[in-house]
C-alpha cells in the first residue's frame, strides 16, 4: 500500500509540475499570438498611411480616416506595451516597446501635421512614423520563431 501512495504522489507531483511548464507554453503561444497581431496591425498601417496622408491634405474624409487610423496605432502600441512577455521574448519585447514610444511621439506629430495640411508623400517616407513601423515589423521574423 505504501509503495502504491509513493507512486500515486509521485506521478501528482510530476503532473503538477508539468502543468506550470504547459502554463508556460501557453502563455507563450498566447503572447506570440498578441504580438503577432499587432506586427500585423503596424504593418497594414505602414502600407496603407502614406496614400491616405496624400489624400488627407485636400479631402476631409481622408483626413478623418487617416487620424483614426493614427490614434488607432497609437493605442495598439499601448496595448503591446501593457502585454507581459514570457522570459525567452523579454528582450525582443523591450525592443517594440522602444520602437513604440517613438512611434507613439511620431503619430502625434503627424495629427497635428495633418490637421494642418503639411504633409506630402515625399516627406511621409522620411518620418519617424514610417520608420518605427518598419522596424516594428522586421521584428516579426523574431516573434514568429517563438512560436516554434
Amino acid at each position: 500500500m505504501k509503495i502504491i501512495l509513493t507512486v500515486l504522489g509521485g506521478v501528482g507531483l510530476l503532473s503538477a509540475g508539468g502543468c506550470g511548464m504547459l502554463d508556460q507554453v501557453n502563455d507563450g503561444l498566447n503572447y506570440t499570438s498578441e504580438a503577432a497581431g499587432y506586427v500585423e496591425k503596424v504593418k497594414t498601417f505602414a502600407e496603407d498611411a502614406p496614400e491616405l496622408a496624400e489624400q488627407a491634405v485636400n479631402d476631409t474624409e481622408a483626413k478623418e480616416k487617416l487620424e483614426a487610423q493614427l490614434e488607432s496605432i497609437q493605442q495598439a502600441a499601448a496595448d503591446f506595451n501593457e502585454l507581459t512577455p514570457p522570459d525567452a521574448a523579454a528582450e525582443i519585447h523591450q525592443t517594440v516597446q522602444e520602437h513604440n514610444e517613438t512611434l507613439q511621439k511620431s503619430a502625434e506629430d503627424v495629427l497635428k501635421q495633418v490637421e494642418e495640411g503639411k504633409v506630402s508623400l515625399e516627406e511621409w517616407e522620411q518620418l519617424d512614423l514610417v520608420q518605427n513601423a518598419k522596424q516594428i515589423t522586421d521584428v516579426m521574423g523574431q516573434i514568429e520563431k517563438l512560436g516554434e
